[in-house]
């Protein structure tokens, strides 16, 4: 057999490696959504706004993950200080916590199933700002970094 079909065979596996290995993947993130996410988001939903900025508070570490280097190092740890200390930044990160619940919960077909249209109006609208509260949280985040 000639070298380049080895070397097309050899693609081809790789290739098929790979779309098991992304298609595991997904899996995987689908079962920790349905698993772990989906019934806080559920409760979520019946929370009050209090309450809800409460739940974001209790759970910015986790929201810092997708932001930060997982809070590993010491800047990473004075940041998650900062955003429990620093009214600017935990205001901005509560409401940038509030926008990613809201883009699960209407991302989540179950989830947005249960909204009444009032509520769907609402979570649509901080899941369209999430960007924006994204950015305003990193900013604060840089601003104090800075200091």
């Amino acid at each position: 057999m000639k070298t380049w079909k080895k070397v097309l065979i050899g693609v081809a596996i790789f290739m098929v490696i790979v779309i098991g290995a992304l298609g595991y993947g997904v899996m995987k993130i689908s079962d920790t959504i349905s698993e772990k996410i989906e019934p806080d988001m559920a409760r979520y939903i019946t929370m009050t706004e209090t309450e809800q900025n409460q739940y974001v508070i209790e759970h910015m570490d986790e929201f810092l993950v997708m932001l930060i280097n997982h809070g590993e190092n010491a800047e990473d740890k004075a940041t998650l200080e900062a955003v429990k200390n620093d009214p600017e930044i935990r205001e901005s990160g509560i409401a940038w916590g509030r926008s990613l619940c809201a883009v699960v919960i209407i991302n989540t077909d179950s989830l947005k199933g249960k909204l009444n249209p009032e509520q769907a109006e609402k979570f649509k609208k901080e899941a369209d700002e999430e960007n924006i509260r994204g950015d305003k949280f990193t900013k604060a985040l840089d601003k104090y970094t800075k200091k």
